[in-house]
């Protein structure tokens, strides 16, 4: 009866998700955390957007969904079993955050995929 709503929708979160929590941009997240180097992930959602295709957020709390650049919902798509556990015990990190341009001309955020220490 409800399968057809999940159809295009993955939902993988490692942590409990506060009813209010917010979706920010990763822009938005560096400058809220300005000390921080570092993201440690406990889970994605991957989301279609409809005319503006599929998006990815991770989860580095209980409070925030952080939207990455789309070229990235590719790199979670196609994460191993493994990588997903890895990812739902905290063991992914995202860091060396930078804002660049890319080869478009547009400004956009990019980053390194790393293991948590």
């Amino acid at each position: 009866m409800f399968e057809n709503l999940n159809k295009e929708r993955k939902n993988t979160l490692g942590i409990k998700m506060d009813e209010n929590a917010k979706f920010v941009k990763l822009g938005e997240w560096v400058k809220e955390h300005p000390n921080t180097d570092r993201m440690v992930v406990h889970g994605f959602l991957i989301t279609n957007g409809g005319n503006y295709g599929k998006s990815i957020a991770v989860t580095p709390d209980k409070d925030t969904f952080v939207t990455l650049p789309k070229r990235y919902v590719d790199v979670f798509e196609k994460l191993t079993p493994d990588q997903i556990d890895g990812v739902l015990s905290g063991k992914m990190v995202l860091k060396d955050f930078e804002y660049i341009t890319a080869k478009n001309g547009n400004q956009t955020w990019t980053f390194t995929f790393a293991d948590a220490q």
